[in-house]
């Protein structure tokens, strides 16, 4: 196979989508007020210990005795208890919890007062309530905003929080790039429903002890390798026409579309970048396939789509896109701004590619076979319906490159 090469590409980036891949965006326009719960806090303080008396010190001599010692002391008199050399030590203050920061100033942050929550309508929820740290929120019927950077949020009931409140409270989805519990110190990831319509849910964070038992295996290895992600539900559709069928989706996510380095973009090489809905093994082979990308100074990725409930162009088999298992790729953008696109540049039935562009290509499917990062790759030299991407699944049992 053909192995890694330096590509000056000059090629122009022209892909027509086909499928959608997006993430949802919430808006919020409420302005419902907010009425606490009377939930009180008692706090309980040990009375104080006695510190233990040191041991007797050796006698000194006194220089100057007394020449009138007393030669009855009073036998009620408390004895005397010396004192220390220093003083105890004040204990240090802990460490401040560094998921704190976590959502700092908008949905799902720590916050001490209103103030502390930066955005329109803004509401803390105090740690008297039993909200560790307070908790930022804001009145909701269903949906909450995002803001750029932080994690994505959800309308949930208030009694999910703890609290009484006339409406729905926003609080934030769980995010395993943030911490590696997908939520702050003293909350837990737990799925649950939207307020109103408990049928809709997602994986969000309320006061709790973490569950450890929550991510699968595969997620387990996704967050070791430091992967920003977020736990996403099974949609388990059907194919059009086809009840008796189910697009079961292993160990979904949410994925973070820049992947070491390296930004996932739908259709166009200037579209926004928006997070990818996975299975978690297709997360996986993506993180191996962004780090053998950035080593050939790869930046950004042009796929065509991942997750398609659907049957295979033309057949009764369910394709691997039904199960989120398979991504297509159609173009390569590299730091230097050079492109490589699948439809302009990948020479077909040609063994050794003359163009650098189309040498580059080869290489990148001859290199995800080899070194089987997915399980079958079809290229243009397959047939005319993959003539602008690579097809790139995780067929279980299979090992295949045309």
């Amino acid at each position: 196979m053909l192995r890694a090469r330096l590509w000056p590409i000059a090629a122009a980036l022209s892909v027509t989508a086909l499928a959608c891949d997006a993430a949802p965006g919430d808006v919020l326009s409420t302005t419902t007020t907010v009425r606490p719960g009377t939930a009180a806090v008692a706090s309980a303080i040990d009375p104080p210990t006695e510190t233990p008396p040191d041991p007797d010190p050796d006698p000194v001599p006194d220089p100057d005795p007394d020449p009138d010692p007393d030669p009855d002391p009073d036998p009620e008199a408390p004895p005397e208890i010396p004192e220390d050399d220093e003083p105890p030590a004040t204990p240090p203050d802990a460490p401040p919890d560094p998921t704190d920061a976590v959502n700092a100033g908008f949905i799902g942050g720590a916050c001490a007062t209103d103030s502390d929550c930066a955005y329109t309508g803004g509401v803390c929820l105090g740690a008297s309530l039993g909200l560790p740290s307070g908790l930022c929120t804001l009145p909701c019927d269903r949906l909450c905003p995002d803001r750029a950077g932080a994690a994505t949020t959800f309308c949930v009931a208030p009694g999910d929080l703890g609290v009484t409140a006339d409406a729905g409270l926003c609080t934030m989805r769980c995010d395993f790039g943030a911490s590696v519990t997908g939520c702050r110190a003293g909350y837990r990831c737990e799925l649950l429903g939207r307020h109103g319509e408990p049928d809709t849910t997602q994986y969000a964070c309320v006061p709790g002890e973490p569950d450890d038992a929550l991510l699968s295996p595969c997620q387990e290895e996704l967050l070791a390798r430091g992967a920003d992600f977020a736990l996403a539900q099974n949609p388990m559709d059907h194919p059009d026409g086809h009840p008796e069928l189910t697009c079961d989706v292993e160990d979904p996510v949410w994925l973070d579309p820049v992947i070491r380095g390296v930004t996932f973009r739908y259709a166009s090489a200037t579209a926004t970048p928006k997070k990818l809905f996975a299975s978690c093994p297709l997360a996986l082979a993506l993180d191996d396939l962004a780090a053998m990308l950035a080593e050939q100074g790869v930046t950004d990725v042009v796929d065509l789509g991942i997750y398609n409930c659907r049957f295979i162009a033309g057949s009764t088999k369910m394709s691997q896109h039904a199960f989120a298992n398979a991504i297509d790729l159609a173009g390569f953008v590299r730091a230097d701004g050079s492109v490589a696109t699948v439809l302009h540049d990948f020479e077909a039935g040609v063994a050794f590619p003359v163009t650098e562009p189309g040498a580059f290509l080869a290489w990148v499917a001859g290199t995800l076979y080899e070194d089987r990062i997915f399980n079958i790759i079809l290229t243009p030299n397959y047939n005319d319906a993959h003539r602008d991407h690579f097809h790139c699944d995780l067929t279980p049992g299979s090992h295949f490159l045309e």
